[in-house]
């Protein structure tokens, strides 16, 4: 196979990234329009059914991310072995993934029932929420397994295919949502919540028979030599190694976030309400484009020791930050009040008006800013300094939830304060990696135009596991 993808625009250019980041933003925006779509169409079946989609949609993302940060380090690895034109690693750590993604269900879902029955326990939603969350929990291996093969393709640049398989699942998926949701008469019962989560697992299921498929069978990947599915222990351990801190850190942030939110949920009325309607509008889809985007140009500039083709990198990001925030603002500030009647069909007196409202636009203050961090992220998760990040969002995340628990007891209190907390948040985190990272690629920059010191540095690593 060759490095045409590579090529076909200058490396770390505002073209290469683009080319990157748009297949990804159109497959994740798919991704959005089908979880959107699934809380119209339960806003349609019943409030109380939006609401328990929202709330138990929230948890659950804890579990998907706790279980894609797992085995999104695949990435880092596919890009780097890309870059360094070692194929065959890039296939094997993928396999690696894969055979940790068909047995994390042993520990996801145990957990996931035991977290879930406490979280809902008592607030008005409890059992529509736990009916959702609990078939989800069940189908957890599904997203971590697309995970693992979109990984691959994007770590070597295929992010078109990403974007055509989500495309067509997601379609199926808002099909079998309306039919299961809703029934058809004399034949289907309604389901409603229920509906929308078997609705969501079997097209993910049809997602990763195709991306499995094109993996293992396509003959253009045999250089990757993708049909040796070997579970290889040391390849495994050290993707685990990596991955663990990463996945403890985002798990640690979302989890707070989510506590956070049980405030909202728990006060019922319009704190739950502004809590729906903005969990469901934090659709970073450009953020997280970008971010894998960075993943697979920083790891192969440093697979390829390019590292003088950052700085075009952080050229081309802030152009697309900027695009970003512009687009963002477009259905969250311009068309907020059309967004709120899409999901609210109650009449809404003028308090609850200007609450939802305040909503929208913190709920876009919240992903721009959201948006650097990822960035700052993309550069730790490429340099695999994964022991750091886990150690500041240890530190930094339970901030979220002690802010939101003061502010809330306070007499002057509003949903709104909650998001304004969100929308900062994710600005700590980034001034602490942004140095760190740009400090280590100088580094880097450095053992590669001077032989000598990467001899030193390769000899002082030695004796210090001699030592160990």
């Amino acid at each position: 196979m060759s490095s045409r993808t590579f090529t076909q625009h200058p490396i770390a250019s505002l073209r290469h990234l683009l080319s990157l980041t748009l297949p990804l933003t159109l497959s994740l925006f798919s991704s959005y329009l089908l979880n959107i779509t699934d809380r119209f169409l339960l806003s349609r079946y019943g409030l109380s059914a939006f609401e328990a989609c929202a709330a138990a949609g929230g948890l659950y993302f804890f579990f998907q991310m706790l279980s894609l940060r797992f085995v999104s380090t695949v990435q880092a690895f596919v890009g780097e072995a890309y870059g360094s034109k070692t194929y065959e690693k890039a296939s094997s750590y993928t396999w690696q993934m894969i055979w940790f993604s068909l047995i994390s269900p042993l520990l996801t879902v145990p957990l996931g029932l035991l977290i879930g029955t406490y979280f809902f326990k008592g607030s008005p939603i409890e059992q529509e929420a736990l009916t959702y969350f609990k078939w989800m929990i069940f189908g957890i291996f599904l997203f971590s397994l697309e995970g693992t093969l979109c990984g691959f393709f994007s770590g070597i640049g295929d992010s078109k295919k990403i974007f055509k398989v989500h495309l067509l699942s997601h379609l199926f998926n808002i099909g079998l949502s309306i039919v299961l949701i809703f029934g058809i008469p004399s034949f289907i019962p309604p389901l409603g919540i229920l509906g929308a989560a078997l609705g969501t697992l079997i097209a993910k299921t049809i997602s990763c028979l195709i991306l499995f498929y094109d993996f293992y069978f396509n003959s253009k990947l045999k250089i990757f030599e993708t049909k040796r599915a070997l579970l290889i222990p040391k390849r495994f351990f050290r993707s685990i190694k990596l991955a663990f801190p990463r996945a403890i850190g985002q798990g640690m942030a979302i989890l707070c976030w989510n506590f956070a939110a049980q405030i909202l949920i728990r006060a019922g009325g319009t704190d739950l309400l502004s809590c729906s309607l903005g969990s469901t509008l934090h659709f970073a889809l450009i953020n997280d484009a970008i971010g894998i985007a960075v993943i697979t140009i920083s790891s192969y500039l440093i697979g390829s020791k390019q590292f003088n083709l950052f700085s075009k990198l952080f050229r081309s990001v802030a152009i697309c930050l900027l695009f970003n925030a512009i687009i963002l603002s477009i259905p969250l500030i311009l068309f907020s009040s059309t967004l709120i009647k899409v999901f609210c069909l109650k009449e809404l007196n003028l308090q609850e008006l200007r609450i939802l409202m305040n909503t929208c636009y913190w709920v876009w203050a919240g992903l721009v800013c959201s948006s650097i961090y990822y960035i700052s992220f993309a550069l730790i998760s490429s340099l695999k300094d994964t022991w750091f990040y886990m150690i500041i969002q240890m530190l930094v995340s339970p901030l979220i939830y002690f802010i939101v628990f003061y502010l809330h007891n306070k007499s002057s209190w509003t949903p709104e304060y909650f998001w304004i907390a969100v929308a900062f948040h994710p600005l700590l985190p980034a001034l602490i990696f942004f140095p760190r990272s740009f400090h280590k690629i100088n580094k880097l920059r450095s053992l590669f135009l001077n032989p000598s010191n990467l001899n030193q540095t390769i000899s002082q690593n030695i004796d210090q596991g001699y030592q160990a």
